[in-house]
């Protein structure tokens, strides 16, 4: 997978979805450390601090294991970078459904499928603003990625993932999530095998 960066973009994930729309196949991921009108979760606006760590990748559809259904993706890769960022002595967790935390929130995962691809879209906080967390190493952006990269050439298996992160999801109950614009305890949430939760009679995706 090419790596690329960018010195400025408005959305990592709106470029290389739009590549993708005009034709590129090619797996890719764009990056930057400036990013003027990022994607968040639920379709909000991801803004975050010139230096911070933006970027997007795409990969074939077909490649992904056979048992990842469409709907557990973004959890299957935001577990994926957890795992890859505590393998750099990094103490962060995955809070339900894909947004890393230590004490706050340092960032979140997002995932579109164009065509026959997705475009996984991740974006930390190497700084600290208002509310917010930043992730708690000191290795640059770029090795992150250089490091992080080759570990998406062999996937594994959705239901090994989903084992590890049974036990993660333990650590979301002490938060809540936001369900039909109310905000709702996570304490009594069941979680489901494709990574969605069951909660007061509802079955939530994110």
């Amino acid at each position: 997978m090419k790596i690329e960066k960018l010195k400025q973009i408005d959305s990592t994930q709106t470029f290389l979805s739009n590549r993708i729309r005009n034709g590129l196949s090619d797996e890719v991921l764009f990056w930057t450390e400036k990013q003027t009108a990022g994607i968040g979760s639920r379709g909000n606006e991801w803004i975050g601090k010139e230096g911070n760590l933006f970027f997007s990748f795409s990969i074939s559809a077909n490649r992904l294991p056979s048992d990842l259904e469409t709907q557990s993706v973004s959890i299957y890769f935001a577990y994926l970078f957890k795992s890859h960022l505590e393998s750099l002595q990094s103490n962060i967790f995955l809070k339900w459904p894909n947004d890393f935390y230590l004490k706050n929130k340092v960032g979140g995962v997002v995932a579109n499928l164009i065509k026959e691809t997705f475009v996984i879209g991740i974006g930390i906080n190497r700084f600290s603003v208002e509310n917010f967390g930043k992730l708690d190493l000191e290795i640059s952006n770029n090795e992150i990625l250089q490091i992080f990269v080759p570990k998406l050439e062999n996937l594994p298996n959705w239901k090994s993932v989903f084992e590890k992160y049974k036990k993660e999801f333990e650590k979301s109950r002490t938060f809540e999530t936001t369900f039909e614009n109310k905000k709702i305890s996570l304490e009594e949430a069941s979680l489901n095998p494709d990574g969605s939760i069951l909660l007061n009679g509802k079955r939530l995706y994110r």
